[in-house]
């Protein structure tokens, strides 16, 4: 119901609060509630002018899918800084997304019989889309399930 209730204020053009967030921070944050989630920065005092509630919201749907959906039992992060655009890249060993892709991200496109509300990657899409960013969803090449979140160009370091 979380999800349902935050999409419908972005909806309603919620203005974003953007600030700036220090990604290994909330990525420790993360990893304390999610046991199997290990991740690498390739700064680690990396940061990046974001909405820190909707990165935290964007990061938790995608871990929570890999999880409940994907079956997986290890996430990997990985943050980079790629040609001015941060990247970050969530990886897990599941079994991945066994429809069409180009669906993903749609309003209540679910994983088969999943019992999920459909939502979640929307709301990842449209976050990422109100953050200036956008979001890649595709099979790994082996197995699990890759996301890539490009972010616009506004990382500092912080001191």
């Amino acid at each position: 119901m979380d999800k349902a209730l935050y999409l419908a204020s972005l909806n309603r053009e919620e203005t974003l609060f953007f600030e700036d967030t220090n990604l290994e921070s909330l990525l420790k944050h993360l990893s304390y509630y999610y046991p199997e989630l290990s991740f690498h920065i390739s700064d680690s005092f990396f940061s990046a002018y974001i909405d820190k509630r909707a990165i935290e919201s964007i990061l938790k749907n995608l871990i929570e899918n890999a999880l409940l959906h994907g079956k997986a039992s290890k996430i990997w992060i990985n943050i980079n800084k790629n040609y001015g655009k941060i990247e970050i890249e969530i990886k897990d060993n599941g079994i991945g997304f066994k429809g069409n892709i180009k669906n993903l991200g749609k309003p209540f496109m679910r994983h088969g019989s999943s019992s999920g509300s459909g939502i979640g990657l929307y709301l990842v899409k449209t976050l990422m889309k109100k953050m200036g960013g956008e979001a890649t969803f595709f099979n790994a090449e082996s197995s699990g399930f890759v996301t890539i979140l490009h972010l616009p160009s506004h990382a500092e370091r912080v001191s």
